[in-house]
């Protein structure tokens, strides 16, 4: 019984020991970081991306949306500007006084991104390190390769996959031998068909206000093939053209200029009512993301 008692003392002794040598050892000093920028990221409302011998990519923000002011016009993909936006949060370990860019690959960067004021020109990769030389005019740093390639995407890139802007809610398509309304709740067909009931209409005008394309582009010149005037309930109109079936659905908004690429299957329920939703689970999931159109 003692000798189990002395040994519960000396192990509580060594306990005690190691964590008053552990609390009272000399501590490292650690690697300080250098911030690239002190701006939050909801203070900017122009970006601009020169990517090298390409285009100029312009960004701006309106109210609380974003959007893409040239090489063409039309609405922004949020999730990508906030991606861009990403670098103001950055970090670096190393930071070297802004003397002989070359040999930072930074006398002719591969891109340099302005936002409002501030400017970073992205140049070469270190070799040991594989990360990226970042200039502000003052500092060169060392980041993340990804914050390059966030901003390094194509133009078509940054417009929204979205058909139709968040809030926009459908009430109304003119298709030409089709016209559904909907007045005070309810759903109408001119001329009527019995298979188009209030749930099958409302799912069918929650499949539009939903729509995001595969891919979205500036207008490519192709013929059209038919219109479609879409009536929502702030009162606008929004004409579209339909310029594919088949591989693929290629919608044109004309007030937009630009081209909305959509799966064949999701292609016929956009333009045929009757057929319904053939994944009620997707739709379910975009209307968690954007918000449904009333009932």
């Amino acid at each position: 019984m003692k000798s189990r008692m002395l040994l519960n003392l000396l192990l509580l002794a060594l306990v005690v020991g190691l964590g008053l040598f552990a609390y009272l050892r000399p501590r490292q000093a650690s690697q300080p970081e250098f911030a690239l920028s002190a701006t939050p990221p909801a203070d900017v409302r122009r970006i601009a991306i020169a990517p090298q011998d390409q285009p100029t990519v312009k960004l701006e923000k309106r109210g609380r949306e974003w959007f893409v002011a040239a090489p063409f016009r039309t609405r922004a993909d949020a999730f990508k500007v906030e991606q861009v936006l990403g670098v103001l949060g950055a970090r670096s370990k190393e930071r070297l006084a802004a003397t002989d860019l070359a040999r930072f690959g930074l006398d002719k960067p591969l891109l340099t991104l302005t936002l409002e004021r501030q400017v970073f020109r992205f140049g070469g990769f270190s070799p040991i390190s594989q990360k990226q030389y970042v200039g502000d005019g003052n500092w060169v740093y060392l980041v993340d390769p990804r914050y390059f390639a966030a901003a390094a995407a194509p133009a078509a890139d940054y417009a929204s996959k979205q058909l139709l802007a968040a809030g926009d809610i459908p009430v109304g398509f003119d298709f030409p031998a089709l016209k559904l309304t909907r007045v005070r709740g309810r759903w109408s067909a001119n001329p009527a068909r019995p298979e188009l009931d209030q749930d099958r209409l409302n799912q069918f005008a929650q499949e539009w206000q939903l729509a995001s394309g595969l891919v979205t582009q500036p207008y490519s010149g192709g013929k059209t093939l038919e219109h479609i005037l879409l009536h929502l309930s702030d009162g606008r109109g929004i004409p579209i053209a339909v310029l594919g079936r088949k591989p693929e659905l290629v919608l044109l908004r004309e007030d937009e200029n630009m081209e909305y690429h959509f799966p064949a299957q999701m292609g016929a329920r956009l333009l045929d009512p009757a057929r319904g939703s053939a994944d009620g689970a997707e739709v379910g999931r975009g209307a968690d993301r954007r918000g449904a159109a009333p009932a």
